[in-house]
């Protein structure tokens, strides 16, 4: 049967399939073989796609249960459109699935698209990823995605980018995907065509005038001002452009409400159509094709009033969040030090209780974990979803939401940490420490809205970087919390300890190592573990990183390290990565490709990815949960990666440093910029390194914290 198989699929496939049912090689179950034989023999067309998507997906369980759940579905879609030979001839667009599985169609899609991306599945097949996924940008298509706009425009976009047209230059994709993502026609050709002017331009000296990210944002930037123009009936083709340019900084028609946003649009603006000019002056023939989309240029300056309040006002709102994070910067360095230390110990007792607990027969295991310090015990219980799912019956509150609580074999043994409460030496019932809030404003839409009103944002409780259970086990949970509210009882605290203590571990990690180390985002992405790319030294971690200023200077690395002192954050990141993916994927990090970064074992990665500075960001924000930050104006300052640097620059100058050591550890070319990161003389004199009153453990782990620290 598997050998029917494989002789009827591309010979692309046909060996991978021949695999199938030898020891070592993943298989599909023999009952779902059988399926996909039967389909062949039908020569019904979505036999060889969905071969494709079981290779890509390894032959899972849960890819092999997707594909038998979608054959009757494809199969009366096929039916009642005359059984077409080509699966590209197939409608599958309004009611005709579900939306389950258009989900899955999607899933299917994306798998297809790298599949063929990757050589391992024939270049047709592209036309059925297309066909699942209708609207969304195809890596496999490469430029031409584009085929509605007009092909003057898209063959520059290809010819610029020193791409071709199946494959977009690996520099260029985030912008190419960004130009897909415009769903207005016009605004979409319109940030193409600067795009294509922009791209491929060189100084005198031969190098890059602009950045792929710089063509990006100078396009979006662009494209919120059209908007605004749009908005005003169009006054750009009507008018003055400068006078409406300068109407719009001063804020007359919308726009952001921060000066600097207006002023930077207008600025952008003014890039955006010089490059035009530049390119139809160099290619005069292209002047009629690309009319329709040509910026009108400023027929004089920008007012240079706009510009110096918009600079002065940017300065003085960085200088006042400055000065609300600097009487917080040791409390916060004390609390995530401190938790760091709870969640190692949480870890190795959590580790050596599911060993019992597995060794026990899947009981549920109560046990209690004192804290270091002697401060408070915080008691857990180990647990699998099948006990939940029986003791949410027995407590009447499974399906009170109908379909949400399945007893589904892939997710019944899985495992959780149930957290009981905490209570101090003498027995007394302690607060909730601060995963407590986080946990609700996982499953609740009104938790969640209420930590967004105290610097987190909203995004930060999605996906991967929510430090919530992964995949299929936190939709179990949400319903576990939906259903618990829906009867009128306090939802259980379920923890995926595992994730938990990652999260908390590269959260630590990332605020110490930028506070301590004065390193960017991008630069810790680049800490690899394989060998040659990092050592230890006298326990310093040592490392190269392509530096902001010289990210596209691929030969000129910098060498970096980690003080010694962060040495231990580091090893339990390495741990608590070993343990949820054990050995190391070769990933890459986010933009990596535009970096001229290549795959490796990189710390801060997940399974097969790398991990996002979202993801890395929504981890800080968890971590340093009940250390708010308040403005003057009572807005609660979001911490982002920047304001760590600052505090880093200022933190060092107090202790004596020169302007000198400091513009050497953060990398500037200029004592200027570094200047700006330490601010005036003035604001260096408001000292805040005053002497902090210790923190118990548990004092640490609370959301109010003591107003003392």
């Amino acid at each position: 049967m598997i050998a029917d198989l494989a002789a009827a699929l591309d010979p692309v496939l046909a060996e991978s399939v021949d695999a199938w049912g030898t020891p070592g090689t993943p298989s599909p179950p023999p009952s779902l073989i059988k399926d996909l034989h039967a389909s062949m023999q039908a020569h019904e067309p979505w036999f060889a796609p969905l071969v494709v998507y079981l290779l890509e997906s390894k032959c899972s369980k849960w890819a092999s249960s997707t594909v038998r759940q979608l054959l009757p579905v494809l199969r009366q879609a096929w039916i009642a459109q005359g059984q077409p030979i080509n699966m590209t001839e197939m409608i599958l667009s309004g009611d005709r699935l579900s939306d389950k599985h258009r989900a899955v169609t999607r899933r299917i899609g994306q798998a297809i698209d790298r599949s063929v991306m990757a050589g391992q599945a024939p270049r047709a097949h592209r036309e059925i990823a297309r066909l699942f996924l209708p609207e969304q940008y195809l890596e496999s298509f490469g430029w031409r995605n584009f085929n509605d706009l007009p092909y003057s425009i898209v063959r520059l976009l290809i010819s610029r980018s020193h791409s071709t047209a199946d494959h977009v230059c690996p520099d260029y994709r985030e912008l190419a995907v960004w130009l897909h993502g415009l769903q207005d026609r016009w605004l979409a050709t319109t940030c193409a065509s600067i795009a294509a002017a922009m791209l491929g331009e060189q100084r005198s000296d031969g190098s890059e005038r602009y950045t792929p990210t710089t063509i990006k944002k100078t396009a979006n930037g662009v494209l919120s001002l059209l908007r605004a123009s749009r908005d005003e009936r169009h006054p750009l083709g009507t008018s003055s452009v400068s006078t409406w340019l300068n109407a719009y900084m001063a804020g007359d028609y919308g726009g952001p409400p921060q000066k600097a946003s207006r002023v930077q649009q207008a600025r952008w603006y003014d890039i955006a159509a010089q490059a035009q000019i530049r390119l139809i002056t160099a290619h005069p023939q292209l002047a009629k094709q690309l009319s329709p989309w040509i910026l009108p240029p400023l027929d004089s300056t920008l007012d240079s009033a706009h510009i110096a309040a918009a600079r002065r006002e940017q300065q003085e709102r960085r200088e006042r969040q400055i000065q609300a994070f600097m009487p917080h910067v040791l409390p916060l360095h004390l609390v995530v030090e401190s938790r760091a230390l709870v969640f190692r110990s949480l870890h190795e007792c959590y580790t050596q209780e599911k060993l019992h607990f597995e060794k026990g027969g899947r009981v549920p295991r109560p046990y209690a974990v004192p804290l270091p310090d002697g401060s408070a015990t915080l008691r857990f219980r180990l647990v699998t979803v099948a006990t939940l799912n029986q003791e949410a019956r027995q407590q009447g509150i499974l399906d009170r939401i109908p379909g949400r609580i399945k007893d589904r074999s892939l997710l019944a043994d899985q495992i959780l940490t149930e957290y009981l409460g905490a209570w101090d030496a003498d027995g007394n019932a302690l607060s909730l420490p601060f995963f407590v809030p986080l946990h609700e404003a996982w499953y609740d839409e009104t938790a969640r809205k209420a930590l967004t009103l105290t610097g987190h944002r909203a995004s930060d409780f999605e996906r991967w970087g929510s430090a919530a259970p992964l995949g299929s086990l936190r939709t179990q949970c949400q319903a576990y919390a939906q259903q618990s509210r829906a009867a009128g009882r306090t939802p259980k605290v379920l923890l995926d300890m595992d994730v938990l203590c990652a999260g908390v571990a590269y959260g630590a990690l990332y605020i110490l190592a930028a506070l301590e180390a004065g390193l960017r985002i991008h630069e810790l992405q680049q800490f690899r573990v394989d060998a040659g790319y990092s050592d230890v030294v006298e326990k310093r971690f040592k490392f190269t990183v392509y530096p902001k200023g010289r990210k596209r200077s691929r030969s000129a690395p910098v060498p970096h390290d980690f003080p010694p002192e962060l040495s231990p954050y580091v090893m339990e990141a390495m741990r608590l990565h070993e343990q949820l993916w054990p050995g190391w994927s070769t990933t890459m990090p986010e933009r990596g490709a535009v970096l001229g970064l290549t795959e490796g074992e990189y710390l801060f990665s997940k399974d097969k990815c790398g991990m996002t500075q979202h993801a890395l960001l929504s981890f800080a924000r968890h971590v340093s949960l009940g250390v708010p930050i308040v403005m003057a104006d009572g807005e609660y300052l979001v911490q982002a990666g920047h304001m760590y640097r600052y505090m880093c620059g200022r933190i060092r100058d107090q202790l004596g440093d020169s302007i000198d050591e400091i513009q050497q550890a953060f990398g500037h070319q200029t004592s200027a910029m570094t200047r700006i990161y330490l601010g005036s003389k003035v604001s260096r004199m408001a000292t805040f390194l005053k002497p902090q009153r210790s923190l118990t453990l548990w004092e640490a782990l609370q959301v109010n914290l003591p107003e003392d620290i």
